[in-house]
């Protein structure tokens, strides 16, 4: 309820609005491909806690939370890479650095390129935070957190809802 042209902070939501559309952008370029390992395109996953298990994680299972990773400060591997599922803001976070290198771009400077731009939806309908819980930057790039980083209007939400729902096909 509410003004629809309000912005609001859509928490978790983020990682479905900005995560998949981000992921799947990279996928038809060619930059990523989902079973292939983390550490081919980011090498330094989750150095702050190294594990012989980093190797095996793919981004397939950051995407969909079975890396094994929890929330500690710094994160740290708690189950084998694709072998439980365990909601993990960290894991999100840290495909978001992934596809910030594979980018080579701000995360926000592609999807207002990519995605909001095309889908008419003007700077004051969204905004995506400065990190909270990661670093600021990576290799040189701004960096972006898909966990609770979006503030966007109910309406600009919605748009993206009817994308999805369109396959893809705007207008």
């Amino acid at each position: 309820g509410g003004d629809p042209t309000r912005l609001v902070d859509v928490k978790s939501a983020t990682k479905g609005t900005l995560g998949t559309t981000l992921l799947g952008l990279a996928v038809d370029d060619g930059l990523v491909k989902l079973d292939d390992p983390a550490r081919k395109y980011y090498p330094e996953i989750s150095a702050e806690r190294p594990d012989e298990r980093l190797d095996e994680i793919t981004v397939r299972q950051l995407a969909t939370m079975t890396a094994g990773f929890n929330d500690d400060r710094p994160p740290r591997l708690v189950y084998r890479p694709g072998t439980s599922g365990i909601y993990s803001n960290d894991g999100a976070n840290m495909l978001a650095e992934l596809l910030t290198l594979r980018f080579g771009d701000d995360l926000s400077s592609v999807l207002r390129h990519r995605v909001m731009e095309p889908l008419a939806m003007p700077p004051d309908e969204w905004s995506w935070r400065q990190n909270a819980f990661r670093p600021k930057t990576i290799h040189g790039q701004t960096s972006r957190e898909f966990a609770s980083g979006l503030r966007i209007t109910p309406r600009a939400l919605a748009r993206i809802g009817l994308l999805y729902l369109h396959e893809g096909e705007w207008n």
